[in-house]
């Protein structure tokens, strides 16, 4: 099942992240909702951005923990994928007929 999030622009400038060669623009102070994978993508590079202003101010550990923070918490059920069930092949081996292969026959000399 997909899950939506919603991804929130706390900074004062606007934002433009990319995922998969596409841009998305998210107004600062505008919340957007996304897929959990690309709400989340779009919070890292967020962060990334905040945290490269204050580089000095903010440790690897701090960036992960300001990226959650722009996540929303609430969990927005999408259209479940279906899903068929695996079904386990066996393998089935045959068994090969061997013909017995004759030698050719050895022809007579002809006679003069």
């Amino acid at each position: 099942m997909e899950i939506l999030k919603s991804i929130t622009n706390t900074d004062a400038e606007d934002f433009e992240g990319m995922f998969h060669g596409e841009k998305y623009f998210i107004s600062a102070g505008e919340s957007k909702t996304f897929t959990e994978k690309l709400a989340r993508h779009l919070a890292g590079q967020l962060a990334w951005k905040i945290a490269v202003r204050n580089i000095s101010k903010y440790p690897q550990e701090e960036i992960d923990k300001l990226a959650k923070t722009f996540v929303g918490n609430v969990d927005i059920p999408v259209v479940p994928v279906v899903v068929a069930p695996k079904v386990k092949a066996e393998k089935v081996v045959e068994e090969e007929e061997f013909v017995e292969i004759k030698k050719p026959k050895k022809a007579k000399a002809k006679k003069k």
